[in-house]
């Protein structure tokens, strides 16, 4: 921009004429270029990207129209978004959720709304502007622009040379590079992609991922592995794992640094790996491991940084001192690995964000945080007394209440049938409310409030603005992402929620839960065949997940495969007991499938259990239906109603409850919902 002004109450900019045209008009009279043609533009276009990166400028809109050529020459034209946010110095500058770019070219971090992207953004903008120009299309197509989304975070791009045998196999590679999911897996700088281009030989031999990229150097990026308790007392394994944790929190908000979520790490734990294949699946350069030993007032703390690709220490260190220490301790390790790391990072190093100054609070919350991630209701009931605990010794501790409400949700929830949703939600809505007035910016605060709007408050409308509150507050927050997608899901918002979901398992690949929920969005969206690929592979990677094995098992009924459904259930029953909601679903196969006098001896099963224990309504209500006794199936459903059961909230896009629909009450049901 060469001037700005105003003229008669009209805003007006000066800007360079270019004779010629843009190359989306080029494209739009040729379709497609010589390879030769189309990679000597994109490398005058990564020279300006490469010049702009250099002085702290991201153009976060390259696309076809904003690449002119005169005389044959790229010229990157529109600036304007970059500069504005430059000017904006960190306001907001979109809605919740929002964010800037084209849909067609946008990389996935920048249709996340990830705030803190880098030149790596326009590089992979920059592949799919080559990729279109050397085959006539983008390389991820759809109806509307979510759709184009939510393909490029489920989906890889395809190989060129699928589509043209013609292209060269190393700009094909580079390409392939360009369009990483991960920004940690591209080039790190546009002259790096312009070098790949003008190889003659493949700079990057094609490998076996799913992308189809080879395997390209990973930068700056860590896992932190869980420190191991080498404590005396084996209850001590709570602080190893909260040390853990952390850690890879406050790293996690170091720019430029990629962490390995906690869920990915914590699958490895107790596991022997050899450290390269480690790097390899969790896709980083550096590990992270130690161990944690306490005696007394005394802790010994033991880290190693580890280079992934040789097995080599780069760093080691051993911390020896006063258990009131641990939070200096911490903020230690961290620094120092951010300053081993730096050559490679922008920004300062972290601080893990503690919360509290009481060391006996701390150490309370770390405990419960160590059986909140057990996921039962009896570590549930013991998380809340610990968190209970914490909150007494230090009143003004926000963490600390958070817990408790997370305790509380989850004991509400059909799926552990531990305590009625009218008696625990409004707990966890009390404990939540404390934590916000503490601390109204807390992400994971107003990811539970959320939550509970959806789940048992059946406020729709308010929902959504808490979830995409939340998500404004920490786009990475997994929790946030998981329960939206569920909330989009019930929503009828299929092509949202699987972008929401995905977008989730960029971050925690290994997490169960995440992909068994991806499975579950398939599901709900009626895309049977991919909710049981998705399912099964989730199975080989945690048999003995009771979620997965219940939602695997309902896909299987929806499509009348009854006997893979019931043996699915009577497995899972064999190895986890006859935990009630496997035996409402297997009651529920049984009468789908024939099988009525099992059915119903099942359904006796549970009113007997419900005579010395909570059974939410629902889960007679599943069998009464499928056994045909629509009048007892259509009371306990209203019973379920009354007792606020978050099963309900997912009446109109289950596909096992189809058969209420012709039934004039289940209008009536709907109203009470609000749906």
């Amino acid at each position: 921009v060469y001037d700005s002004g105003e003229s008669g109450g009209v805003m007006y900019y000066v800007m360079p004429y270019v004779e010629g045209e843009s190359l989306r008009g080029y494209l739009t009279r040729v379709q497609r270029l010589p390879a030769d043609e189309a990679v000597r533009l994109v490398r005058e276009v990564a020279d300006a990207l490469d010049y702009a990166h250099r002085h702290g400028v991201i153009h976060r809109d390259i696309k076809p129209e904003n690449i002119l050529i005169e005389d044959g020459h790229a010229v990157v034209a529109d600036f304007g978004v970059a500069r504005a946010l430059e000017a904006a110095a960190g306001q907001q500058l979109t809605q919740t959720g929002g964010a800037i770019g084209t849909p067609l070219y946008m990389s996935p971090e920048q249709s996340g709304g990830v705030p803190t992207i880098d030149g790596r953004a326009d590089i992979y903008s920059l592949g799919c502007v080559l990729f279109e120009a050397l085959t006539g299309r983008p390389p991820f197509e759809g109806p509307t622009p979510l759709a184009v989304l939510t393909r490029r975070l489920s989906e890889s791009a395809p190989l060129l040379r699928t589509l043209d045998p013609t292209i060269p196999r190393h700009v094909e590679a580079a390409v392939a590079r360009a369009l990483a999911p991960d920004p940690a897996d591209r080039f790190a700088t546009a002259d790096g992609f312009s070098a790949a281009l003008a190889a003659s030989a493949p700079e990057l031999p094609l490998g076996s991922r799913a992308a189809g990229a080879s395997r390209p150097q990973i930068e700056a990026s860590i896992a932190v592995l869980p420190f191991v308790n080498l404590s005396a007392d084996p209850d001590n394994e709570y602080l190893s794992d909260g040390i853990t944790e952390e850690l890879i929190n406050a790293l996690a908000k170091v720019p430029g640094l990629r962490v390995a979520a906690r869920t990915s790490s914590f699958a490895l734990k107790g596991k022997d790996h050899d450290v390269r294949a480690l790097g390899e699946r969790l896709r980083v350069r550096t590990l992270l491991e130690g161990s944690v030993r306490k005696a007394g007032s005394r802790l010994r703390i033991t880290a190693q940084l580890i280079d992934a690709a040789d097995g080599y220490h780069i760093w080691s260190e051993t911390y020896d001192r006063n258990l009131d220490d641990v939070f200096a301790m911490q903020d230690e390790i961290a620094r120092t690995l951010v300053g081993t790391l730096k050559p490679q990072l922008l920004g300062p190093a972290p601080l893990v964000e503690r919360g509290t100054e009481v060391l006996a609070a701390y150490t309370l919350y770390l405990r419960g945080l160590h059986f909140l991630w057990k996921r039962a209701p009896e570590t549930y009931r013991t998380a809340l007394d610990y968190f209970r605990q914490a909150a007494a010794e230090d009143p003004a501790y926000a963490r600390a209440y958070v817990g408790m409400g997370h305790a509380y949700t989850m004991l509400g929830f059909d799926e552990f049938a531990a305590m009625p949703a009218v008696e625990a939600m409004p707990k966890a809505k009390t404990e939540i409310a404390k934590a916000l007035e503490l601390d109204p910016m807390l992400a994971d605060a107003h990811a539970r409030k959320a939550l509970i709007t959806f789940i048992y408050d059946w406020d729709w409308a308010r929902a959504d603005q808490e979830f995409s509150y939340a998500m404004n507050l920490d786009p990475q927050h997994t929790p946030t992402l998981h329960w939206y997608s569920l909330y989009l899901a019930a929503m009828g918002r299929h092509d949202e929620s699987l972008w929401v979901i995905n977008r989730g398992l960029r971050a925690e690949s290994e997490s169960e839960y995440l992909n068994v929920q991806l499975g579950r969005c398939y599901y709900y969206a009626g895309r049977y065949e991919e909710a049981i690929r998705q399912l099964v592979a989730t199975m080989e990677m945690e048999p003995g997940s009771v979620n997965n094995c219940v939602t695997l098992a309902r896909v299987y009924l929806s499509q009348m495969r009854h006997a893979e459904s019931a043996a699915l259930i009577e497995g899972c029953i064999a190895r986890a007991g006859r935990v009630p909601i496997l035996v409402a679903f297997l009651g529920q196969t049984y009468a789908a499938s024939g099988r009525r006098d099992e059915a119903l001896a099942l359904l006796a099963e549970l009113r007997a259990a419900s005579e010395r224990r909570y059974i939410p309504a629902s889960y007679q209500a599943l069998i009464l239906v499928e056994a045909g006794e629509m009048d007892e199936g259509f009371k306990y459903w209203n019973l379920a109603c009354q007792q606020r059961c978050g099963w309900l909230t997912f009446i109109r896009v289950e596909p096992l409850w189809r058969r209420l629909e012709s039934d004039p009450r289940y209008t009536v049901l709907m109203k009470q919902l609000g749906l």
